[in-house]
C-alpha cells in the first residue's frame, strides 16, 4: 500500500441512513479537487444473482461515481445474495480476509484515498473470531460514522462512538444526513454540539437531503457534493 494513501471507512448506525450515496458524494467532490480516489465494499451483502454471478448495486453506484479503473471483482471481493453474517449463513469458514486485504492494497496503491463502505455493521461476524472493525484495522482505516440528522438518533450515534473506540479504531467525523431545516426541531438543530460534547466526536457534518438522481447514467446533487466539501478537504 503507499504510504501516501488513507483509507476512510463508513459505517452507519442503521442500514438506509443513506451512507452509500454519502460516500458517493465524497468521490465526486475529491474527484473536483483531482484526488484520485478508489472506493470498496469488502463484504457485499444482499447482492443479486446475475449471469456473470453476484453483483453488488452499491458496489457498481461507488464505482459509477468514483469512475475508478478496478473491476467489480476487486471493489467487492466477497459477495452474498442474504444479509446473514457469512459465518452464520453458509460460509463457516468465513470470509477471505487475505484475498480482501489484497485487493485493498491494490487499489491504495493507485489512489490517494480509498473509500469503504462497511455493510451489515461494525460488529458484522465474518468468521470465528472475525467481524468488520478487525478488517479495517488492518487496512489502517479511520472511521466516519453516517446517521440521521434528528436528536432522537442520539443515543444511537454515541453508542456507535463507543464501539468504534472500544474496536481501537479511529474516529473521524460524524455525518448527520438528509438535514431537513423546515422540519428540524430545535433538538436536531443542537445535536452536532451535543454530539461533540458529550461523544467527543473530533467534527460533525450535517448534510442536506438529496438525490441520486436515476437518469440512463446517475446523477449526484450538486447541493451534496458541495456540503460534503468541508469533510473530504479535511482529508487532504
Amino acid at each position: 500500500m503507499s504510504s501516501n494513501c488513507s483509507t476512510i471507512a463508513f459505517v452507519s448506525t442503521m442500514p438506509g441512513d443513506g451512507k452509500t450515496t454519502v460516500i458517493a458524494a465524497a468521490a465526486v467532490a475529491l474527484k473536483g479537487m483531482g484526488v484520485e480516489v478508489g472506493v470498496m465494499v469488502p463484504v457485499a451483502i444482499g447482492c443479486r444473482r446475475s449471469r456473470i454471478g453476484r453483483v453488488s448495486a452499491d458496489a457498481e453506484l461507488l464505482a459509477h461515481f468514483a469512475d475508478v479503473p478496478e473491476d467489480l471483482a476487486t471493489i467487492a471481493p466477497y459477495t452474498q445474495t442474504g444479509v446473514d453474517p457469512p459465518a452464520v449463513g453458509g460460509e463457516p469458514q468465513g470470509v477471505d480476509v487475505e484475498r480482501i486485504l489484497e485487493c485493498h492494497q491494490r487499489i491504495a496503491g493507485r489512489a490517494r484515498i480509498v473509500l469503504v463502505e462497511v455493510q451489515g455493521g461494525l460488529l458484522f461476524p465474518l468468521g470465528r473470531g472475525l467481524d468488520s472493525s478487525s478488517i479495517l484495522k488492518r487496512m489502517g482505516a479511520t472511521v466516519v460514522l453516517v446517521a440521521p440528522a434528528r436528536a432522537q438518533c442520539f443515543h444511537s450515534i454515541l453508542t456507535m462512538i463507543s464501539c468504534i473506540r472500544s474496536k481501537d479504531l479511529s474516529l473521524s467525523a460524524v455525518v448527520l444526513n438528509r438535514y431537513e431545516p423546515d422540519a428540524a426541531s430545535r433538538a436536531d438543530e443542537v445535536s452536532p454540539d451535543w454530539i461533540e460534547r458529550f461523544g467527543g466526536a473530533p467534527a460533525t457534518y450535517v448534510l442536506p437531503v438529496a438525490k441520486r438522481y436515476r437518469t440512463r447514467s446517475p446523477r449526484m446533487d450538486d447541493d451534496l457534493t458541495v456540503a460534503i466539501g468541508p469533510l473530504v478537504r479535511s482529508w487532504c
